[in-house]
């Protein structure tokens, strides 16, 4: 029974004091400037009628393409259905047919 009181005077006392702790003003903001601007692209789906363009970029028609672009100001991913992307020459990965699963720095156009 004294147990369970001391368990619940210190979840009481967390749940009080992490707000106040959240608030403080630490120190200064730390600003972090990078070359890093387009991230690196994880891509994987369907995709149709794959081409080289002139300047080394693959086009391509997808079906149904998953992505996921990671860089400096956090995560961003989604699904891309029946729409044209070219991705940049320095892709990573497999494209054959029908399927296409890989990774580049830099962003989708489409």
């Amino acid at each position: 029974m004294n147990l369970k009181i001391i368990e619940l005077l210190v979840l009481i006392t967390m749940l009080t004091v992490l707000p106040i702790v959240q608030g403080l003003d630490l120190g200064d903001k730390i600003q972090v400037e990078s070359t890093l601007t387009h991230g690196k692209t994880f891509i994987r789906g369907v995709a149709l009628f794959p081409r080289i363009s002139k300047d080394g970029n693959i086009n391509f028609y997808a079906i149904h393409l998953y992505y996921k672009t990671l860089n400096l100001q956090g995560l961003t991913r989604g699904l891309i259905v029946f729409h044209h992307v070219e991705i940049p020459k320095n892709f990573n990965g497999y494209f054959g047919k029908f399927y296409i699963v890989g990774e580049f720095f830099g962003n989708l156009n489409f």
